[in-house]
């Protein structure tokens, strides 16, 4: 049996002074917080997975791509924004559509989804922030 695990992060705290353009650093902090999560991740074999689009069409593919069954096991990291990892939570929960918009993770909060070859996907953590 083939196992999929997504690592789902949200990005760290980002610098107020550089508004919330797509290319602004991080602040002091979100720069803590990353280096604290890299090392809380740097014995798990991870990765690098494109950001999926924030819309229903693109969030819906993402969970297509990272979900599909495989031969082999595989480990994905998605470093991204609060809500799309809430589109992930929800599906893998079956909950209503709207609901995604209401599960809300911190920064560099760590939330890990599994799929089992042949099984439903399960919720194995929900914005851990343990290494912060």
């Amino acid at each position: 049996m083939a196992r999929t695990l997504l690592y789902l992060v949200r990005h760290g705290e980002q610098d107020p002074a550089l508004g919330h353009s797509t290319d602004g650093g991080l602040s002091e902090r979100g720069r803590r917080q990353a280096d604290r999560l890299g090392r809380r991740l740097a014995d798990d074999v991870l990765d690098h997975a494109p950001q999926p689009d924030e819309d229903a069409v693109g969030l819906r593919a993402a969970v297509d791509h990272f979900g599909a069954d495989s031969a082999e096991d595989r480990y994905e990291l998605v470093v991204t924004h609060n809500f799309v990892i809430g589109w992930f939570v929800r599906h893998v929960l079956d909950a209503p559509t709207w609901r995604w918009m209401s599960l809300n993770q911190e920064n560099c909060g760590l939330t890990i989804v599994r799929w089992d070859t042949n099984r439903p996907p399960a919720l194995v953590c929900f914005n851990d922030i343990g290494h912060l």
